[in-house]
């Protein structure tokens, strides 16, 4: 009769232990299960625990790595007598782990993910009537970077760091820009897309070089909103890779603890010669190391300074006239930053222009109030627009016609001397005319009435002159010419004409007296003469 086997409390517990591993060979045949989870967020370990319906779960236990006590049980065997059924390791998992054995896989979802949880975790499931079910789970849990920076140049050495513009540059300029991940594990890989268009996903920093971040090196784009295990990875010059960093401590249940610092992870773009085109290009530089979170980003807007490409005047239809005001624009395009416009009137600076920019800042215009006088015909306005941050200067010129009325001036002959003019001489008037355009007709005009020519009474008008044959004194008054073109008329100066002649009997003058014998007659003499009559002698004539 074989005696009866008493085993001790502690012997049971190792022999359940032992028990819940396969032999080792049998554990490599088992597939791994790959799941991936976000440092701070959660992961579910899956679990095979299918079953026929007859079936039921007795035992289900989770194990760490190469432990060989559980981290995570659910005991069925102890239903109804008191004893919990789920029961978590307060070290590993504490108030973390929830199972869900409903689902089929089931799953443990652990939540709070730090570094620490990374590992092999294996699953063991015992079922009243059927074989064990062993799962094996891979968890990784990655950081994702904290945020991108991006340095004008390489890395190394003092940096200019880039927020949001970079440049301005200039056409032929070559763009040279570094972006940088800060944090992440493991290192993230660093892109360049222009809109949805990759690039440059070539990383210098995995060319084995000596990845150094001078400060300062500016932190801009998406952040995480709690604090990043990776905060302060560009905080010294040098960086170390995981390996060289020591091990954090573990931190407690529910306490993400920090992991190590990386190797810098960036990405040098160059392009160029940089071309008009490339004004307001958007670089996104992406840094990324899961599929499970977004990328971390910044968009960095190239800007340029460019010469203009054309300036025109755009003002009224010519003519112009003379006396009225205009407003002249002077339309500049392509020129950044804004141009500074300048107006000319030949070579005099006009001042006073109004200037205004577009939103887009690719067009400024100014506008002149310009008011033309007579001595502008035939002269030039000028619009020069210099762009003094690439040295450059363009202008365009309107050449200026101005009507406007006739300026006349009357004179006499050049010959004639206008003041020793006797009747029977013959008087010459000339009018000087200054018009645009060309006057149309001239009239002369004698005490303000209208000379008509008529040869037969000796009065000549051709073209600008008047000429008066055998003058006499009713010829004597004032004269003026008269000009007008489109504009309207004009007037010119009076001359007046003083026409000499011999005394002659006035008018009235009475020539026979009838007088008696003896009586006294008293005899008047009235002449008329220019010049006026000095002296008068008188004669008898008795016959």
């Amino acid at each position: 009769m074989p005696w009866p086997v008493v085993l001790s409390l502690p012997l049971l517990l190792l022999l359940d232990t032992l028990h819940t591993f396969t032999s080792a060979l049998e554990m490599k045949k088992i597939p791994v299960v790959a799941v991936t989870g976000v440092w701070g967020g959660s992961a579910a370990l899956p679990c095979d625990v299918s079953h026929p319906p007859e079936d039921s779960i007795l035992l289900l236990l989770w194990f760490r790595d190469h432990r060989t006590t559980p981290i995570y049980r659910l005991d069925e065997r102890w239903l109804g007598r008191g004893k919990e059924r789920h029961w978590s390791d307060e070290e590993e998992l504490g108030a973390r782990a929830v199972l869900e054995v409903a689902s089929s896989p089931a799953l443990l979802r652990v939540s709070t993910l730090t570094l620490d949880d990374q590992g092999l975790y294996t699953c063991r499931v015992d079922f009243k009537m059927q074989p064990t079910k062993t799962t094996r789970v891979n968890l990784t849990v990655v950081v994702p970077p904290e945020s991108v920076g991006v340095v004008v140049g390489g890395v190394g050495g003092p940096q200019l760091a880039v927020t949001s513009v970079a440049g301005p540059y200039q056409e032929g300029d070559m763009l040279v820009l570094s972006c940088i991940a800060h944090g992440g594990v493991p290192p993230p890989s660093v892109v360049w897309f222009e809109d949805t268009h990759l690039l440059d996903s070539h990383m210098e920093s995995q060319e084995g070089r000596s990845t150094t971040a001078s400060p300062p090196i500016a932190s801009a784009g998406a952040t995480s909103n709690s604090t990043s295990p990776t905060s302060g990875v560009l905080s010294g010059t040098t960086q170390q890779s995981l390996a060289n960093q020591t091990s954090p401590t573990r931190a407690g249940a529910g306490q993400p603890s920090a992991p190590p610092a990386a190797i810098v992870p960036y990405n040098t773009l160059t392009l160029g010669p940089l071309t008009r085109n490339d004004l307001k290009l958007l670089l996104t530089c992406e840094a990324s190391n899961n599929n499970l979170t977004l990328p971390t980003s910044l968009v960095v807007m190239v800007d340029m300074n460019l010469p203009a490409l054309s300036v025109v005047i755009r003002a009224p239809e010519p003519p112009l006239k003379a006396g009225k005001e205009y407003q002249i624009v002077c339309e500049v395009r392509g020129s950044r930053p804004p141009p500074t416009i300048t107006w000319y009137n030949s070579h005099t600076r006009i001042p006073d222009a109004v200037e205004t920019t577009s939103v887009d800042g690719n067009v400024t215009t100014s506008t002149l109030v310009f008011t033309p006088t007579p001595e502008d015909n035939m002269s030039f306005l000028r619009c020069v627009a210099e762009t003094r941050s690439v040295h450059s200067t363009m202008e365009d010129i309107w050449n200026l016609t101005v009507h406007y009325l006739p300026t006349a001036s009357a004179n006499f002959g050049s010959s004639l001397d206008s003041s020793n003019i006797k009747e029977g001489d013959d008087v010459y008037f000339e009018c000087e005319i200054e018009a645009n355009p060309r006057v149309s007709h001239v009239s002369w005009r004698h005490n303000n009435e209208v000379l008509v020519h008529n040869v037969t009474s000796g009065v000549i008008i051709s073209n600008q002159s008047l000429v008066l044959q055998r003058v006499v004194r009713a010829h004597a008054g004032r004269y003026s010419c008269h000009a007008h073109n489109v504009v309207g008329d004009a007037s010119s100066n009076f001359l007046r004409l003083d026409v000499k002649y011999a005394p002659v009997c006035a008018p009235g003058q009475v020539t026979t007296y009838p007088v008696g014998r003896n009586e006294d007659a008293e005899v008047t003499c009235s002449v008329q003469a220019n010049p006026l009559q000095a002296t008068f002698q008188w004669t008898f004539n008795n016959t």
